[in-house]
């Protein structure tokens, strides 16, 4: 009776802690990243990166692409991000990519505030600016979790962009544009090369086809034989 009681006394206090264990550790959601994808004429630029909080470091990979025919990553140059705002100004280099059209650049906000990101891009080539505009640095990570917003539902199809430098790829933005009339034109269904077959008959004689549903490139069954009609009823 005793080891009876002493036994459910040790599953009570097993299960306690450890509800006690799993409220206690219930772990912080931390901060999701942003992304963004800008195009100006020259250039198309993803970035990820997370939310700005004053004293904490936050890292950019910037996807550097060069528009064209077909989009090709930029693998030489240097790229200059600046956070400027009315608290005040600060920029980093990155002088070479990390990898072909990927610069790697980290950034620690020293004030909180509204600000802009400017992304100055110089390469053999030319030279071009992309700006993200309102972007918040907050003053600590409590409000910086409060404000991200809910996830919405997965579906999305990823297709990074290490994926499209490597294929004959480009994209356009949707257009509004008149559509034409409809032209209608008559024309002619050819049998494929090799579809066809001449056969030799083996005897005079005459077929007659009777109805008038024997068009050009129908199959008609007579007693064994199957005609081919090529022309007329």
């Amino acid at each position: 009776m005793n080891k009876l009681f002493i036994g459910c006394l040790a599953v009570g206090l097993l299960v306690s802690c450890k509800g006690n264990h799993t409220h206690d550790t219930e772990k912080d959601p931390g901060l999701k990243p942003l992304a963004y994808t800008l195009y100006t004429d020259k250039t198309e630029l993803f970035v990820e990166f997370k939310p700005l909080v004053v004293g904490e470091e936050s890292r950019f990979a910037a996807h550097f692409t060069a528009l064209g025919e077909f989009f090709k990553a930029v693998t030489e140059g240097s790229v200059t991000l600046s956070l400027t705002g009315t608290a005040g100004n600060q920029s980093i280099t990155a002088d070479t990519p990390s990898n072909p059209g990927i610069f790697r650049l980290a950034l620690k906000p020293e004030k909180a505030g509204l600000f802009k990101l400017v992304f100055d891009l110089k390469t053999p080539a030319y030279t071009d600016q992309i700006v993200i505009n309102s972007i918040t640095v907050y003053p600590d990570e409590k409000r910086a979790i409060a404000a991200q917003p809910k996830e919405a539902g997965g579906g999305d199809i990823s297709y990074l962009k290490e994926q499209a430098w490597k294929v004959e790829f480009a994209n356009a933005p949707v257009m509004k544009e008149t559509m034409f009339d409809v032209i209608k034109v008559t024309g002619e269904i050819l049998s494929a090369p090799g579809d066809e077959v001449t056969i030799a008959a083996k005897s005079n004689g005459i077929v007659k086809f009777a109805g008038n549903n024997n068009v050009t490139g129908s199959t008609i069954r007579a007693g064994q034989t199957m005609f081919n009609v090529t022309g007329g009823e």
